[in-house]
């Protein structure tokens, strides 16, 4: 009677388990790279809500709030604070101003930053 020798024998279909493994540890990875950019998401949100919310001018305040954290327009910003449009466009101006005055120039910071990635 002769042996079997494994060495010799041939495993046919393992290569499908190998990428479906590779998959799911990718799928893995990416599931934790979203939680981590959410996560630093989060963070810089609240970090630009004070940093608005330390203005002195209560208008200011308002305006880059709604545009920037709620993502309105500012066409209904000027609709929701009874102002016209270009007033609106003014003040907006101002509180960009007086935002990147009173945070050291971040915008011009991330601006740079900004176009750097793109």
């Amino acid at each position: 009677m002769r042996s079997v020798r494994y060495d010799l024998e041939k495993v046919q279909g393992g290569g499908n388990v190998d990428r479906i493994g590779e998959a799911v540890a990718k799928m893995v990875d990416l599931e934790k790279q979203v939680e981590n950019d959410l996560v630093n998401l989060m963070y810089r949100k609240h970090e630009v809500i004070g940093q608005i919310h330390s203005l002195d001018n209560y208008r200011y305040i308002q305006v880059l709030y709604k545009r920037y954290i709620e993502f309105k327009s500012l066409q209904t910003i000027a609709a929701e604070m009874s102002f016209s449009y270009r007033y609106l466009l003014e003040l907006h101006g101002k509180a960009l101003e007086a935002f990147e005055q009173a945070n050291g120039g971040i915008l011009r910071k991330e601006g740079d930053l900004y176009a750097k990635c793109h």
